[in-house]
């Protein structure tokens, strides 16, 4: 079935024009190769699903940005890796989060309550992540969302990896500033995503 598809260069040329035929060929190409990686990972069969669904979503909004001359292949599967980085990372983090503040508040609070404060510092740094500068709100998604190292936005954005640091250091300088240090959710969230 695979067989009979144009070479990847002329599907990404006539995806980047907004050809949903063109996506659907990529998907039936590559999607069932991404779903037993991510499936191999995460071990569940909705977890990797979903995965794959986010990972063709991603390539969808960012079809015109996708550099044909380079391997569609290897591209979905840096951003499958990098998703399956990031959930880990967030299911690891959220948990280690619970863990210490229980250790912390033991007695005054339950975990139900901890969890929807939780959410809701999440909630409150998304508002204010999108109204940072656009390049530090890039830099900042590009990190803490996608997982990638300060190395790899300075090459996927041609900068230095010393200005993307600052860039950083800038965003969580203001995050700060907006949450102030008034509770220990905020000193529990910034020594995790430090």
């Amino acid at each position: 079935m695979t067989d009979n598809l144009p070479p990847d260069f002329e599907l990404v040329r006539s995806l980047q024009k907004g050809d949903v035929r063109a996506f659907d060929r990529l998907f039936a190409k590559y999607g069932g190769k991404l779903f037993y990686l991510a499936k191999g990972y995460l071990g569940s069969r909705e977890e990797a699903e979903g995965l794959v669904q986010e990972v063709f979503i991603k390539v969808w909004e960012n079809r015109k940005n996708i550099k044909e001359h380079l391997s569609f292949r290897s591209y979905l599967f840096t951003i499958t890796y990098n998703l399956i980085r990031k959930f880990f990372r967030a299911k690891y983090r959220k948990q280690e989060f619970l863990e210490e503040f229980m250790k912390v508040n033991s007695g005054l609070t339950n975990e139900e309550t901890i969890h929807i404060e939780y959410v809701e510092l999440l909630e409150q740094v998304d508002l204010i992540v999108e109204k940072l500068p656009p390049r530090q709100k890039q830099i900042f998604k590009l990190s803490r969302e996608e997982g990638l190292s300060h190395k790899e936005i300075a090459r996927i954005l041609s900068l230095r990896p010393k200005t993307v640091e600052n860039h950083l250091h800038n965003a969580m300088k203001r995050i700060r500033k907006h949450l102030g240090k008034r509770d220990l959710l905020f000193m529990f969230f910034m020594a995790l995503f430090l």
